[in-house]
């Protein structure tokens, strides 16, 4: 019963931390899910998936169909969730408009956009998150009890993104879609084995209804179909068995199609495609993220949500457990999915996600963590040495809740910037945030949870321990996937920042350096990892002194020509590959050399061929 209250005394604190708490710039409505809100003034109020009368603020953001009408690239679902309440808002709107003109956050016109729309309509997105809470305690309680349930629900909320998209910015997609993937995963365990027609279809439809929110949460339909391999391997010589998998299977994937059908509508009405176009922010399946998506600063699950080191070995353990049948049928699918999601994000164009907390665009394995923290709580709890065990695991559990809410908070008042801003070494966060000396001074030798990834690229690169920190996942020649706009051109060497990408030449700044650049050594070594393979075109400007001069890219030398004080060179497409961080090193003659900053240019559109 205690446990019970405790996990009722989360749900509720989830729903006051949103009715309290303003959003990231005042809005409980930013990115995304400022633009995603847009379907729904055209829905109501002109019947229509037509962005443009309710769009003119941001007619850049929205592109054109082929008939003129612009197009909201965001998934359509979260906006139908939100629809029964956004047009009750609007009725008592109407109402208080003429009874009380003068109510604040009613000042502008009638209907348009406001702070009481996004602030009612986001609700259902803090409801629906609570809602998964409780979908989720239910799952665990059903194979751990109610002790490591109970702790592993918590860690899905507190020591996730989870939480910063229930409350901070509920009109992205992703509080939605937790409660849709719980739900789907829950119903899945619970009925697991059983072949009746209706089983399949309603997972179908709680898939196709996940996807609605977003269409990548179609991995989550490999629950019920790695059960269907599984049946269609073991009933091979037994027909009417066989034709129950297969008719699963069918089921399965109509009642996917039938829930996911109001976002095929919205395509063929831009489009006159079932799908949608690949010009919409294309894949990018030969060219994977994957090192990025797991360790990158920016963004990276593990930096980001560093509970994924406790739930993998918990999942892992789950796996292995012997005399559990159950669990493993549980575990095993719950491992190959969460394997395709983060494959699937890792071959996205943009597998940041631009703006927000966290890797956002895996913020739907938080019931994949929940499950995990609970199976190792409950090993931790058989062992030998139990209660001091289970008293270190939870206090490792609290001080990595107290991190993510720390962050939360620090991001909410924009002391520290969006995590998808860029990769920033941990020390130059906690620098940021005001944290105390000691702190900074420890995360310069390195942030411990880069780890494996940055220990061995220090080693490969000859580099410091914070080096992966500072490179991977800040982009040369980065294009945006809409309008292909370039970032990543300019690498300034005057900046503080440029010993995260100058590994070695680098001299301490002087009273000349704003105006003349940095002083440097007769040896330069910088790292660069290019976005796309493409040539890469390099102007380099400074002051460098006459004679020769060798330019190399990962050991191979290039060409280059020199005008008044700029260096012009090309590094072949051969030598460049995607996502590959790359040594560029500079070998200059005797006397005194400075570096302003180096200008990368690109001439090609390789998303085209």
């Amino acid at each position: 019963m205690v446990r019970r209250l405790v996990l009722l005394a989360l749900a509720a604190a989830v729903l006051l931390y949103y009715v309290l708490v303003p959003g990231v710039f005042g809005s409980k409505a930013q990115g995304d899910g400022w633009f995603a809100f847009h379907h729904l003034p055209a829905l109501v109020l002109h019947q229509s998936l037509d962005m443009t009368p309710v769009a003119r603020r941001d007619r850049r953001y929205f592109e054109q169909d082929r008939h003129g009408r612009q197009v909201n690239r965001n998934p359509v679902g979260t906006s139908l969730a939100m629809l029964p309440v956004y047009t009750l808002t609007l009725v008592a709107e109407a109402i208080v408009r003429r009874v009380r003109p003068e109510t604040p956050g009613l000042e502008g016109p009638p209907f348009d956009l406001n702070e009481l729309q996004f602030f009612w309509t986001g609700l259902v997105t803090a409801a629906s998150g609570v809602l998964g809470l409780l979908v989720l305690f239910r799952l665990l309680r059903r194979h751990v009890g109610e002790g490591p349930a109970l702790a592993g629900t918590t860690a899905a909320l507190l020591c996730t993104p989870l939480g910063w998209y229930l409350t901070v910015q509920p009109h992205y997609p992703h509080g939605l879609t937790f409660a849709a993937v719980t739900l789907l995963l829950e119903r899945w365990d619970a009925t697991r084995g059983q072949l009746q027609a209706r089983r399949f279809l309603v997972l179908g439809l709680l898939g196709g209804l996940a996807m609605l929110v977003r269409p990548q949460e179609v991995v989550f339909l490999l629950l019920p179909l790695c059960e269907v391999a599984a049946g269609l391997v073991r009933s091979w010589r037994d027909r009417a068995a066989l034709w129950l998998w297969l008719r699963g299977a069918l089921l399965l994937g109509l009642g996917a199609l039938l829930a996911f059908s109001p976002q095929m509508g919205v395509w063929t009405y831009h489009f006159g495609l079932l799908g949608r176009p690949t010009t919409i922010e294309p894949m990018r399946p030969r060219e994977v993220a994957l090192g990025e998506v797991l360790f990158s600063m920016r963004c990276g699950l593990l930096p980001w949500t560093p509970v994924v080191y406790l739930a993998l070995p918990g999942l892992c353990l789950g796996l292995l457990a012997r005399g559990s049948v159950a669990r493993r049928a549980l575990v095993g699918p719950v491992l190959v999915v969460g394997a395709a999601d983060v494959y699937l994000v890792a071959a996205s164009w943009m597998w940041y996600g631009a703006f927000g907390f966290g890797c956002r665009r895996l913020s739907d394995l938080s019931p994949f963590v929940g499950l995990g923290v609970a199976l190792l709580v409950e090993r931790v709890g058989q062992s030998r040495w139990r209660r001091t065990a289970l008293a270190a695991l939870g206090s490792v559990l609290v001080l990595l809740a107290a991190l993510n809410l720390t962050l939360v908070e620090l991001q909410r008042r924009r002391v520290l910037p969006s995590s998808g801003h860029r990769a920033w070494p941990a020390w130059r966060w906690a620098e940021r945030a005001g944290a105390p000396g000691w702190l900074v001074s420890l995360l310069r030798r390195g942030y411990p949870f880069v780890q494996p990834a940055g220990l061995l690229f220090a080693l490969r690169h000859r580099a410091p321990l914070t080096a992966w920190e500072g490179i991977v996942g800040n982009y040369a020649l980065e294009r945006e996937p809409h309008d292909h706009s370039v970032s990543g051109a300019v690498w300034d060497f005057k900046a503080a920042e440029a010993q995260d990408f100058v590994l070695e030449g680098l001299l301490p700044a002087d009273g000349e350096t704003t105006r003349r650049g940095r002083p440097v050594r007769r040896h330069v070594r910088l790292l660069l990892q290019p976005f796309a393979r493409e040539p890469i075109h390099g102007v380099l400007h400074g002051e460098l002194p006459p004679g020769g001069l060798r330019l190399r890219w990962d050991g191979h030398a290039l060409s280059w020509t020199r005008v008044g004080a700029r260096v012009h060179f090309t590094v072949p497409e051969a030598l460049v590959r995607a996502h590959r961080v790359s040594s560029l090193t500079l070998d200059l003659p005797a006397g005194e050399a400075r570096l302003d900053h180096l200008r990368l240019v690109s001439y090609t559109r390789w998303w085209e061929r």
